[in-house]
């Protein structure tokens, strides 16, 4: 599982099978993450 941690809450929660490597977190965040990410932080 990764998640973000934005004003003491959880966001953008993605589970996945298997270890988390350097291409599923940059995809994680490149396509989930900043979506989810407040404008004025």
């Amino acid at each position: 599982m990764i998640a973000g941690l934005c004003n003491n809450q959880i966001i953008a929660p993605v589970i996945f099978e298997g270890n988390c490597n350097k291409a599923i977190f940059t995809t994680y965040v490149e396509t989930i993450l900043i979506k989810e990410l407040p404008l004025d932080k």
